[in-house]
């Protein structure tokens, strides 16, 4: 080897190892957290006044044994704009689109009320539901009105966790005991009896997502 050949590999060697310097201090190496996730997504359980105070608090610890990130918002009177006079009930679109507007960044609000709640579905201009959400989105609301009168707490949290299931982006289910399933104009709560395979892997998948406890 040459002095001019030597000459050239410790020059060079030492070119490398200053842009490694540079890039080390640019962008020094840090090591991976353990266990550190997403966030999530904050819960916001909204009664409406219509809910007796006692309901209101069988369905948030219920809930909040679940998911444990829910906060219980003071109760609101039902906004008048959602009225629709001539079937006597609320629309329950219209509640939603209220609902999202005071959801608020990484938050979730689900709205729970005893009134008569509807939306358009099909060829049907108000029909009749037991809740409602967006699927994915912000906001969901279940009504009480078709649920069993001897069972309704237990009930409204089987739909509660449907509703939710909406706004995480789950669609209905075709298992028959899922809580996705879709109920098709009746009360089947008591036949879910929780989320079935596939829609608990979806939301496994989901960083903040899952329900804990199903």
């Amino acid at each position: 080897m040459t002095n001019t050949t030597r000459n050239r590999r410790i020059a060079l060697t030492a070119v490398w190892a200053a842009i490694g310097a540079l890039v080390f201090f640019v962008f020094p190496y840090k090591a991976p957290v353990r266990g550190k996730t997403t966030p999530p997504a904050q819960i916001d359980l909204q009664p409406f006044s219509d809910v007796p105070h006692q309901r209101v608090t069988d369905i948030y610890n219920a809930l909040k044994n679940k998911d444990s990130n829910i906060h219980l918002l003071a109760p609101l009177p039902l906004p008048a704009n959602a009225w629709y006079a001539p079937r006597n009930r609320y629309r329950a679109d219209s509640l939603l689109a209220w609902l999202s507007k005071r959801a608020t960044e990484g938050r979730t609000i689900i709205a729970i009320t005893t009134s008569d709640v509807s939306s358009t579905k099909g060829t049907h201009a108000d029909w009749g539901v037991i809740g409602l959400g967006y699927t994915p989105g912000n906001a969901c609301i279940v009504s009480s009105y078709r649920l069993s009168k001897s069972n309704t707490t237990a009930q409204w949290i089987k739909i509660c966790l449907h509703e939710l299931g909406h706004t995480r982006g789950l669609p209905h289910c075709k298992v028959a005991n899922c809580y996705m399933r879709d109920a098709e104009g009746h009360n089947v709560a008591d036949e879910l009896t929780g989320f079935c395979a596939d829609c608990a892997a979806y939301l496994g998948s989901k960083p903040g997502l899952l329900f804990t406890g199903i």
